[in-house]
């Protein structure tokens, strides 16, 4: 079972049904460069019946973070990313997410949700990113 736990938000769980998570430099390097990106990418699906209000909400207000300017105080936010797998679980802590996208659309009668999140540039290091 994945989850997600956005502070102040929202925490998401048997509605996710993909995470990727994503450590990258540019493709045109030609060596290991300092600037390093780390990128999250949840999707998932709600039945939009009156049974999961609470995922409606928070998915809501996930879509109002998205639309917060660089300059608000809640632009970043602590997120961690649980994934589930026969293994056993990886988790992903992130100190200062901010989003890079979130959609929501009907497919098949069924709402489904994609939120790519991106750590802060300066804040890419071990200290502020934890894999567990």
């Amino acid at each position: 079972m994945h989850s997600l736990a956005i502070a102040d938000i929202a925490v998401l769980g048997k509605e996710i049904d993909y995470l990727e998570f994503d450590s990258f430099i540019d493709k045109d390097s030609r060596a290991r460069a300092a600037d390093i990106g780390a990128t999250l990418i949840v999707k998932g699906r709600v039945s939009l019946d009156a049974d999961n209000a609470d995922v409606l909400a928070a998915l809501k207000e996930i879509a109002a973070w998205s639309l917060t300017k660089p300059s608000d105080e809640n632009t970043y936010k602590s997120v961690t990313a649980t994934f589930g797998h026969a293994g056993g679980t990886r988790n992903y802590e992130i100190s200062k997410a901010f989003v890079i996208s979130f959609k929501e659309w009907l497919e098949n009668e069924e709402g489904r949700f994609e939120l790519v999140l991106r750590q802060k540039k300066d804040y890419v290091d071990a200290d502020n990113i934890t894999i567990s």
